[in-house]
C-alpha cells in the first residue's frame, strides 16, 4: 500500500513538472519574470530543485528491492525528467545573463546575440561534463549514456548552429572550445573509468 502511495505521489510530481513547469509556467514560453541575480535566480531554484529531487528519486528507486522491470522504468523516467530540468536550468541561467528578467523566446528581439548563442554551447558542455563525472563516480552506465547524448547535442549545435549563425571570434571560439573540451573529457573519462573499474 505504501508503495502505491509513493507511486501516486511520484506520478503527480512528474505530471506537475511536465504540465506546469515545462508548459504553462515555463519562462521560455511565457513572459514569466525571473527574479534574482543572473546566476542565483528563481529559474535555477525551480528547475534545479526538480533536477536534484528527481535524481534523488531515481537513485532511491535504483537501490530498492522492487521488481527489476518496475525499478528500471521508474528510475529511468525520474532520471529523464531530472536531466531535462537540469538542461532547462543551465539554459535559463544563460538567457537571463544576456536578456534580463524576461527570457521568453517570443518576446525578445533580436532573439539572441552571438554571445548568448555561444553561451548555450558552453553551458550545455559544462552540464554534460558534470553529468558524465557523476555517472562515472556513481558507476551508472545509463547516466553515462545520457551525458554522452548531451555532449552529442552540443556537437550538433556547434556544427549546425554555431557554424552558420556565429560570426568572427565567436565561431572560432566555439570550434576551438568544443575540440579542447572533447579532448579533455576523453582523457578524464579514460582515467576516471579505469579508477572506477579498479
Amino acid at each position: 500500500r505504501l508503495r502505491w502511495i509513493a507511486y501516486g505521489l511520484a506520478t503527480a510530481a512528474a505530471l506537475l513538472t511536465v504540465a506546469v513547469t515545462w508548459g504553462i509556467a515555463n519562462p521560455f514560453l511565457s513572459p514569466v519574470e525571473i527574479r534574482g541575480w543572473p546566476i542565483l535566480n528563481s529559474a535555477l531554484y525551480v528547475f534545479g530543485s526538480g533536477f536534484v529531487l528527481f535524481m534523488a528519486m531515481a537513485a532511491m528507486v535504483r537501490r530498492s528491492r522492487f521488481d527489476p522491470g518496475q525499478r528500471d522504468v521508474t528510475a529511468g523516467a525520474a532520471a529523464v525528467i531530472a536531466l531535462i530540468d537540469g538542461l532547462l536550468a543551465v539554459s535559463a541561467l544563460n538567457r537571463h545573463l544576456f536578456q534580463g528578467a524576461v527570457i521568453d523566446l517570443d518576446q525578445v528581439y533580436p532573439r539572441w546575440s552571438d554571445a548568448e548563442f555561444y553561451g548555450y554551447s558552453v553551458a550545455w558542455l559544462i552540464y554534460g561534463g558534470l553529468i558524465l563525472a557523476l555517472a562515472i563516480w556513481r558507476r551508472l552506465p545509463t547516466l553515462r549514456h545520457a551525458a554522452a547524448g548531451i555532449i552529442v547535442l552540443v556537437v550538433f549545435k556547434v556544427f549546425l548552429g554555431d557554424a552558420h549563425d556565429l560570426q568572427g571570434l565567436y565561431r572560432f571560439a566555439s570550434f576551438l572550445g568544443l575540440g579542447l573540451t572533447l579532448l579533455g573529457l576523453g582523457y578524464l573519462y579514460q582515467r576516471m573509468l579505469r579508477r572506477a573499474e579498479s
